[in-house]
């Protein structure tokens, strides 16, 4: 019987990494779709902190690049009838991408700031025990925690 429950945990353990996995997909968390240790010399919480809140931040601004260049284009070529229909859509694409990216930035960002005094008098990262708290590595990540809120809704109103 024991080894029939043991299948069974597997089998269980197997199914929530696949569709952990899946969510990170649709909501976009880039430190947990594509394997950054080939790039970084050290992945933890800091970088995926700097990951989740600048790469997103990055696409809505080429995006804002993109829609710039194609109404100036669109102006160019006497075609101006179509810009309020470009801007409804750059819109909604920018809107579509906070969105979907919002419940993990803001866990990320929230998993920041729980520190926890170990025994031996170190204070680390509850998230990732990896991270002390009293670096200064630390310390910047949670101006960039702090900031990336206000920047998030103000490059969405481009």
């Amino acid at each position: 019987m024991d080894g029939a429950r043991c299948a069974v945990a597997d089998a269980r353990s197997a199914f929530i990494y696949i569709v952990a996995n899946f969510m990170s997909f649709l909501t976009l968390d880039v430190s947990q779709i594509i394997d950054m240790g080939c790039l970084l010399t050290k992945q933890n919480h800091i970088t995926s902190l700097y990951l989740s809140t600048t790469l997103p931040g990055a696409l809505v601004c080429f995006i804002a690049c993109v829609y710039y260049v194609s109404k100036a284009v669109l102006h160019h070529n006497k075609i101006i009838e179509l810009d309020s229909h470009l801007r409804v859509f750059v819109n909604t694409l920018q809107l579509g991408i906070l969105f979907m990216i919002y419940p993990t930035v803001s866990a990320t960002i929230l998993r920041t700031f729980t520190c926890e005094q170990l025994d031996d008098g170190s204070n680390c990262l509850v998230y990732d025990p990896s991270v002390d708290c009293d670096s200064v590595d630390y310390a910047n990540a949670k101006i960039c925690a702090l900031y990336f809120p206000f920047t998030a809704f103000s490059v969405a109103d481009l």
